[in-house]
């Protein structure tokens, strides 16, 4: 049964997210558990302010693989995870407006641990925007990893 394995979805959308552009300024979407995050962005540029970043944190506890993927692309982007301290843990570059995915195990013996990560959405390489790029970001981590 997919629910069993997935959990629900929970969808944001984000209408003003200028003031999430950088990790200092993440939206947090709480802990991904069973239940996916699923948010529709935009980054584009204002009048007053030049949007190359989205941040977004997210909370992970005990042994699980996130899985990050952007879609909806309307312009080249890529997507960043980092740890808590703002350290690149994976990223994903591909070209033009093909879909970005990350998939990361946490908790493993000798990986990462649970507590706090980031996801970055940004727009690589540039300092004006002419036009916005629409996205949607998904993170769902399955129930929990066995032992190994």
């Amino acid at each position: 049964n997919a629910a069993d394995n997935w959990g629900s979805l929970v969808t944001l959308t984000v209408l003003s997210d200028t003031d999430i552009y950088d990790i200092a300024h993440a939206q947090d979407l709480g802990e991904i558990g069973n239940a996916a995050q699923k948010v529709v962005g935009q980054i584009g540029q204002t009048a007053t302010n030049i949007d190359t970043n989205d941040w977004y944190t997210f909370t992970i506890t005990g042994r699980r693989t996130i899985t990050a993927t952007l879609t909806g692309l309307t312009r080249n982007a890529q997507l960043q995870l980092t740890d808590a301290a703002g350290n690149v843990l994976k990223t994903s570059a591909r070209t033009g407006t093909a879909n970005e995915k990350i998939v990361f195990s946490v908790g493993d013996v000798g990986s990462a641990t649970t507590g706090t990560y980031f996801v970055r959405v940004m727009v690589p390489g540039v300092t004006s925007l002419d036009s916005v790029l629409d996205y949607t970001l998904e993170l769902t981590s399955p129930k929990t990893l066995p032992p190994t």
